[in-house]
């Protein structure tokens, strides 16, 4: 899991406010999903663009992306599997 940090992902669902939701990223080609945390506590909505930060246990930490952070900002990068 390792190699999920710094990559760009979608929540597919939302991480309530000191809670877990999930996010889908794409890993070689196929699309994978991993329980998200975000860095700060805070809550993420559903769609949001995020980046992973760090891996702890099974969960990833990630955080909103902020520039050009929409949702198909971040379904182009998947479709060309950066």
């Amino acid at each position: 899991m390792a190699g999920l940090v710094g990559r760009h992902g979608e929540l597919t669902v939302g991480i309530p406010a000191g809670g877990v939701g999930e996010i889908t990223v794409m890993v070689g080609g196929e699309r994978t999903t991993h329980i998200a945390r975000s860095a700060d506590g805070g809550a993420i909505v559903t769609g949001t663009e995020v980046v992973v930060k760090s891996v702890l246990g099974p969960s990833v930490i990630v955080t909103q992306v902020l520039q050009g952070g929409s949702a198909h900002s971040a379904r182009a990068r998947e479709r060309s599997g950066a």
